[in-house]
């Protein structure tokens, strides 16, 4: 880096110093672009007494003006005449920006962190800033080694090239998190809480191993938090520390913590200063409990639930004034929580923002709570969570606004709305249905008034469909709903049989219990046709060009709480359905279908959600059938990625006598997840293990059918789930633990891929 130097060039040595001398002329030397109008007022004057002084302050003006790189003062007489000369060498213009070393940055990649352009003046600080962001993205892409200077090649006096030098060293990341003095904390509980994380196995794919700068001492808090919430209030966490190893792409991450004593809760009171409610009515509220460890998380999740309280009564400016103190001596503290409530609000106007396609209705009919109300923050939340569960929006952001004098608030809802159109082709590899082409024409929030319409098509080695399908979800703004089906398909059982199904459908449906009690009602038109017998089984080869024509009426009840009905990890789903086939319907075949299905949903520690799933369903004959057999196309089978994995796609079956499927009249099917997101919020794969069991049951046996062979078939296993624009992409291994027949192919397992949700 160059230095600037300041100088005094006098060739005159006064003889008598102590005699004023007054400047006669002042003048400038070496500029060549800047005009003396642009300077004059930071030069001494003319006619003013000469003062060293005043030399040095003009010349730091000139300095701090940034128009200079050189400053000299030249004082002597001339032709009788004082005359100071200004001796200036201008800042160059930047004729070029180069770049050395940057292998993984293109030079037209770096301009994004420029601050200064080519035919601009010179100037430092915007040379330090440039500095700064090309290593702080480097940095961002982990390579904390790297190194960056600059060099000024001047072509001319009034021109220079400036090369910015980068030595990039290589990728670093974080291997080892070590903490000193934690002797009552786990470090994986630590190392759990914190933002950065140790290099695993997806590092190529996710964040960990990256260390962000600006977000170590986010992790000292996050440290700090987790110590307060195991009751050591007096712990102290040290600066976090990064430590390059002798090789500069692994570092170490090292943490130094002083826990202090554990402090318990001694005693928890609660008290509103108006008498809203009382004492006795705010402590269940509470759940930070004497006789345990102080948790900092309780104790803030107790000022947000007292506080909810009261705004959900109206209340919505409450807040309360929560105390901790402390004895060290007992190691206890004291806890009281005062309420402060604000006077009674109500809604004055509910107001949409950012849904240019959006009807506001669409928006409105997912609050239950209306104008003139008394303000409930809880309602306002779950309209915050209905309008996610619609898959209309990105983003949903909830404000108010206050007017104190009449006591009222403005919802401000403010949405950002995701493509309602959507043109999908993609190629798929599944182990049902081989490589397969799919291409979809999607329209959701049709027009803006909330309903969805989807054309379908699928092409596959086996199988080739046409589906169409609308719904529409609220009629008339009602909690009505209605949908229509159309879908063709015709499938290969490979060396079995070949199967075409042509099926339509209308349903309507309402809400008893508005967002939570589902009732449907449907009827449906389906015809199956078997063609083209090879291998399959007798029962199957029986109904060979046999057209089975069923018109069924249905009605199906849900009763759900979820908190995301799209992605939920919170909540539970039971349902229940009946459907009736009958000969005085202009059906062929007799049947009545039932069945039950129950989901459940619970986040756990350290970010994982549990997951079950169970479906039994029973189909019988009815007397009118013309044959008294249920048609193949409505029996049950299990096996594949969707429901038992590990067995292969419709090996769970009864057999007949010679060893072939012919599916059964009654199932069984429990799925049990454990899934946990691998990947940071911007990419979203999750890693899942499970355990499947299921059965599928003849007419003449009994659910769980205790025979040898008949018992429930079982597998563990596990796989990913990649979050994409056409779908959840699932790649999962199944492990057999139990045999289909004895003598079975001993190979245990199946690696699997599908593009779809699991339940």
């Amino acid at each position: 880096m160059k230095i600037l130097i300041y100088s005094f060039v006098f060739s005159l040595v006064l003889s008598v110093a102590a005699h004023a001398v007054t400047i006669d002329r002042v003048e400038i030397s070496g500029t060549k672009r800047i005009v003396r109008e642009r300077i004059e007022s930071f030069l001494v004057k003319e006619r003013t007494e000469f003062n060293p002084q005043a030399i040095s302050d003009s010349i730091k003006k000139l300095h701090a003006s940034g128009f200079f790189v050189n400053i000299s003062v030249d004082a002597s007489v001339r032709n009788n005449l004082f005359t100071v000369t200004y001796i200036l060498q201008e800042v160059p213009l930047v004729a070029a920006i180069e770049f050395t070393g940057n292998e993984n940055i293109s030079a037209e990649g770096m301009k994004e962190y420029l601050t200064f352009h080519a035919g601009e003046p010179l100037n430092y600080k915007k040379l330090f800033e440039t500095m700064k962001n090309i290593r702080d993205k480097y940095e961002r892409d982990r390579y904390y080694s790297m190194d960056i200077d600059y060099k000024i090649t001047y072509r001319n006096e009034t021109s220079a090239v400036i090369t910015f030098n980068i030595k990039e060293g290589e990728i670093s990341r974080v291997y080892n998190i070590y903490f000193y003095g934690n002797e009552n904390m786990p470090a994986a509980e630590l190392k759990d809480a914190m933002h950065t994380k140790e290099k695993d196995f997806w590092s190529k794919l996710n964040s960990s191993g990256s260390l962000i700068k600006d977000l170590m001492e986010y992790d000292r808090i996050l440290i700090q938090d987790t110590y307060m919430s195991k009751g050591y209030i007096q712990a102290d966490i040290g600066e976090p520390e990064a430590v390059f190893q002798s090789d500069k792409s692994k570092m170490n991450y090292l943490i130094r913590i002083k826990e202090g004593p554990q402090f318990f809760v001694n005693s928890v009171k609660a008290s509103d200063v108006d008498g809203k409610l009382k004492p006795a009515e705010l402590i269940p509220i509470i759940k930070l409990k004497t006789g345990e460890p102080f948790n900092i998380r309780l104790y803030r999740s107790d000022i947000q639930e007292l506080t909810k309280k009261y705004q959900d009564m109206g209340y919505a400016k409450t807040y309360v004034d929560a105390n901790i103190g402390d004895n060290p001596d007992l190691k206890t503290v004291d806890i009281t929580y005062t309420v402060v409530p604000s006077s009674l609000y109500h809604i004055n106007r509910i107001v949409f923002k950012g849904n240019s396609r959006s009807k506001d209705n669409v928006l409105r009919r997912e609050f239950d709570i209306a104008e003139g109300e008394k303000y409930n923050a809880t309602l306002l939340e779950e309209a915050k969570r209905n309008l996610y569960s619609t898959g209309f929006y990105e983003m949903v952001q909830i404000s108010e606004e206050y007017d104190d004098a009449a006591s009222t608030a403005d919802i401000i809802v403010e949405v950002q709305e995701k493509s309602n159109r959507s043109i999908n082709m993609n190629f798929a590899y599944s182990s049902m249905d081989l490589f397969m082409l799919s291409l979809s024409f999607g329209y959701a929030n049709l027009f803006g008034y909330g309903s969805t319409a989807s054309l379908t098509g699928q092409w596959a080695e086996n199988v080739q469909s046409l589906s169409l399908n609308f719904s529409e979800p609220w009629f008339n703004d009602n909690p009505y709903s209605w949908g229509t089906q159309f879908q063709y398909s015709k499938r290969e059982y490979v060396d079995e049989y070949d199967e075409y199904s042509l099926s339509a459908g209308f349903s309507v449906g309402h809400q008893p219990i508005k967002r939570r009690l589902y009732l449907r009602y449907g009827i449906s038109h389906s015809e199956y046709y078997i063609d083209n017998i090879q291998s399959a089984a007798k029962y199957i080869r029986e109904q060979a060009g046999r057209w089975s024509v069923l018109n069924t009426i249905s009605t199906s009840l849900t009763l759900e709480n979820l908190n995301n009905r799209l992605d939920p990890s919170d909540g539970y789903s039971l349902g229940g359905s009946v459907g009736y086939s009958g000969v005085f319907l202009g059906a062929n075949e007799g049947l009545v279908e039932a069945s039950v299905k129950a989901k459940y949903f619970k986040p756990l520690p350290y970010k994982f959600v549990f997951g079950v799933n169970f479906n039994i369903a029973q189909l019988w004959l009815t007397d009118e059938d013309e044959d008294g057999r249920l048609p193949i196309s409505k029996r049950y089978f299990l096996g594949g990625i969707n429901s038992v994995r590990g067995f292969g796609w419709r090996d769970i079956s009864p057999l007949d006598e010679f060893g072939d499927p012919y599916g059964g009249n009654k199932m069984f099917l429990g799925n049990v997840e454990l899934w946990r997101t691998l990947m940071d919020e911007t990419m979203d794969i999750r890693g899942v293990i499970f355990f499947d069991i299921g059965q599928v049951y003849n007419v003449d046996e009994p659910f769980f059918y205790s025979e040898t062979t008949r018992l429930p078939k079982y597998s563990v296993g596990a796989g990913l789930r990649f979050f994409t624009p056409i779908g959840i992409m699932r790649l999962e291994y199944g492990y057999k633990l139990s045999k289909i027949y004895p003598g079975e192919d001993p190979a245990k397992g199946r690696l699997e891929f599908s593009v779809g949700s699991m339940f």
